[in-house]
């Protein structure tokens, strides 16, 4: 669990780029982090059986995804306020959100 909370802080030293303050900014990255708990927990699992199990991995990026995207509506509501001139596009980028996960999954299995 040190991973995770560590990864909640880098995370948010990233975000506060576009945040005020540092605490938003942690909260951002906190309500971003239950995607990152689903590919921690299924990704070891499954990566032994690779090749007979490819839909699997197909069924846990839409799945992962998909909690990225409720993150950031949950985002878009409480911090940002539902002010799409404030919003940040990287936060619905789907390639930047499967990026720091990938990482942060392969950085906990090695």
């Amino acid at each position: 669990m040190d991973v995770m909370l560590l990864a909640t802080f880098v995370l948010a030293g990233i975000y506060t780029s576009f945040l005020a303050h540092f605490i938003q900014a942690w909260m951002l990255s906190t309500m971003l982090m239950p995607g990152a708990l689903l590919a921690r927990a299924l990704a070891p699992r499954w990566s032994v059986h690779f090749p007979k199990k490819l839909h699997y991995w197909f069924y846990l990026i839409i799945g992962v995804l998909w909690l990225e995207y409720l993150g950031a509506i949950a985002a878009y509501w409480l911090l940002f306020e539902l002010d799409p001139e404030h919003f940040p596009k990287v936060l619905i980028n789907p390639i930047f959100s499967l990026f720091w996960i990938s990482a942060l999954v392969l950085a906990e299995q090695y």
